[in-house]
């Protein structure tokens, strides 16, 4: 079963949300491929094939875009601040 699958994420780097998107799927047992999204528009981007341990380390994993959207508005509220 893929409990990671259609799952949203921000990959997060010192702190700051570097890349957003969505878990496409697994492949295979370790990797999986996610579609990133563009922060401007909100569209979707490139495609890349990550480690089970990439996704443990840095990403944080959201159910729904709407959660993920939020936690990014909150996120340029404390910088602003």
């Amino acid at each position: 079963m893929d409990l990671l699958k259609g799952k949203y994420f921000h990959i997060y780097e010192n702190g700051e949300i570097e890349r957003q998107g969505m878990v496409v799927g697994a492949v295979g047992l370790e990797y999986y491929l996610i579609q990133y999204f563009d922060f401007l528009i909100g569209e979707p981007s490139d495609m890349s094939l990550v480690t089970l341990s990439d996704i443990s380390g840095n990403y944080k994993i959201y159910e729904t875009a709407e959660e993920m959207r939020t936690a990014y508005e909150r996120s340029l509220k404390h910088i602003n601040n």
